[in-house]
């Protein structure tokens, strides 16, 4: 089962925390348009190899200074959001 592992300070992990996430309208601003960029992603491997996938996210260490001010909430959000992502 293919696996993308995306905490501890990872790309994607720094999409989704707002104590780094400093891009502009598209992908950043708020806790929906930070989880995007890295729903997009899980669309796009679910595509390419079937819904047999899996993600891993960290939220709550703080590694390289990638932090988040409210972890539970943004905890919340991506499981929501990843039930909704046929995987």
């Amino acid at each position: 089962m293919p696996r993308r592992q995306d905490a501890n300070s990872f790309l994607l992990d720094q999409f989704i925390k707002d104590g780094v996430n400093g891009r502009g309208e598209e992908y950043g601003r708020n806790l929906e348009i930070n989880c995007r960029f890295v729903l997009e992603v899980v669309d796009a491997v679910v595509a390419d190899v079937g819904p047999d996938t899996g993600i891993r996210l960290s939220l709550y260490p703080h590694s390289l200074d990638c932090s988040d001010s409210n972890p539970n909430s943004l905890a919340v959000r991506m499981a929501r959001e990843l039930n909704k992502h046929n995987m």
